[in-house]
């Protein structure tokens, strides 16, 4: 855990004292859009490779859709709160 928390901090860090090359910055999303097909990839590969998963796909389905579903409409409206509280006093101020 403190891993993640170490390199998320690093990360931080070096972006925020921009040492950060503009040749890279330019790439950043698209490196990260490919770290993140790369890191599904992998999670596939290991669910499939898991018999327990396999053995009870039928079960975890409804409840990985009821928990997707659930995860969904939390954003939206924790989402919906953020940019109504954040951004209309922000909003109001410049006027």
């Amino acid at each position: 855990m403190w891993v993640y928390i170490v390199v998320l901090a690093t990360g931080w860090a070096i972006a925020f004292l921009n040492l950060v090359p503009r040749a890279i910055e330019n790439r950043l999303g698209k490196f990260q859009l490919a770290s993140l097909y790369v890191i599904l990839f992998v999670m596939g590969i290991k669910i499939g490779m898991d018999d327990n998963v396999i053995q009870f796909i039928n079960v975890l389905g409804i409840e990985a859709l009821a928990l997707s579903i659930g995860a969904i409409a939390g954003s939206l409206v924790l989402t919906s709160v953020a940019v109504k509280t954040l951004f209309n006093k922000k909003w109001e101020k410049e006027q």
